[in-house]
């Protein structure tokens, strides 16, 4: 045996292990936030309606993670994490957590478009440009009463900031429509409610019950909700429910109109889809800007009514990968003089990955 050979050797490896110890760690490769969802909605008065008053326009984009085990996870963007750990004291622990991301902007106008004059007894222009992230806490299959049925629960917890008057670009976004259809352009944007900025915290708690069997493909299922806002653009307290039936229900939480916490994915995806729905939505109103909003040198004369309420109802059909909703909106009087309540149409479409 050559025993030089061999001190060489172990010599060797000893110094190559103290190379290695003195190398700096390597760098973790940080895990992207994965999406499961993306949303498009489209709300407009046009629809079906064929008038261009009140709440004339709205859209929203958003998009909701894959599921996440915590919601200060390393996947959660670091801005975001210190919000998500705030909203896990809020939110009961719970088997599935995402978190959500919206851009939207909602539009505001009088009766009467083509006058160029402020009209102190009507709604005054206005529109609300926000951005938004949302924590999601989804409990399946509870059941909070002995021996009785089963029940979904998803709770939100959403965060939306902004900006009201000229900055929200609602009269930049309306004369851009209404140049594409070829239309008169609204004439008082100058009177639209004067500059501010917004912030709303909104929590909503919905449930999922089924009202029949799901093993024949057929089956109805009924989602009360209830919740909140806080803040300088809505104020309210508001609770409601949907009643769907058809083939194949998917596993979320309903299908909303554009507002805040009405969001929600999906845990399971059918191959297929089809179904009806009905909702209804009640509010107690303490601030509502679009009304309470100050004109830009103009005194309003309207009241806000203090409970309103949205009913709408539709179709969607869908599958593994994406689906579309439509659905037809009546939204009782907003203030005192308000001749009629108004209808709206909504469009909205999801891909799911």
């Amino acid at each position: 045996m050559n025993l030089s050979r061999w001190k060489s050797g172990i010599g060797g490896w000893l110094l190559m292990s103290a190379a290695i110890a003195e190398l700096p760690p390597p760098e973790l490769k940080r895990i992207p936030l994965q999406f499961a969802s993306f949303s498009f909605y489209s709300e407009n008065d046009k629809y079906f309606a064929g008038t261009d008053e009140d709440y004339t326009n709205g859209f929203k984009i958003s998009a909701i993670s894959a599921k996440l085990s915590r919601l200060d996870d390393e996947p959660v963007p670091q801005p975001i994490r210190f919000l998500a750990s705030q909203a896990l004291h809020a939110l009961p622990d719970g088997p599935e957590y995402n978190v959500g991301f919206s851009l939207g902007q909602n539009m505001y106008t009088p009766r009467d478009t083509e006058t160029p004059q402020f009209i102190p007894d009507d709604r005054p222009y206005s529109a609300w440009l926000y951005g938004g992230v949302s924590f999601h806490a989804r409990l399946n299959d509870t059941r909070p009463i002995a021996g009785g049925p089963s029940v979904d629960q998803l709770h939100t917890i959403e965060l939306n900031l902004g900006v009201v008057g000229p900055e929200a670009l609602g009269q930049e976004t309306q004369d851009a429509i209404h140049d594409l259809i070829n239309t008169y352009r609204s004439g008082g944007w100058r009177h639209q409610i004067k500059h501010e900025l917004g912030a709303n915290l909104v929590y909503e708690r919905k449930f999922r019950w089924s009202i029949s069997s799901r093993a024949s493909g057929w089956s109805a299922d009924i989602i009360p909700h209830i919740g909140f806002s806080l803040g300088n653009i809505d104020t309210y307290v508001n609770a409601g429910a949907e009643i769907r039936a058809g083939w194949n229900l998917p596993d979320d939480f309903g299908t909303k109109l554009i507002r805040a916490g009405g969001t929600s994915n999906r845990a399971e995806l059918p191959q297929w889809s089809l179904f009806l729905f009905c909702a209804v939505d009640g509010r107690a109103v303490e601030r509502d800007i679009s009304l309470d909003g100050d004109p830009a040198g103009k005194n309003s004369l309207i009241q806000k009514e203090p409970f309103i309420a949205d009913l709408h109802a539709g179709l969607a059909i869908g599958g593994r990968y994406a689906q579309i909703t439509y659905a037809q909106a009546l939204r009782t009087k907003a203030f005192k003089g308000q001749p009629d309540s108004f209808e709206f149409g909504s469009v909205s479409i999801s891909f799911f990955y």
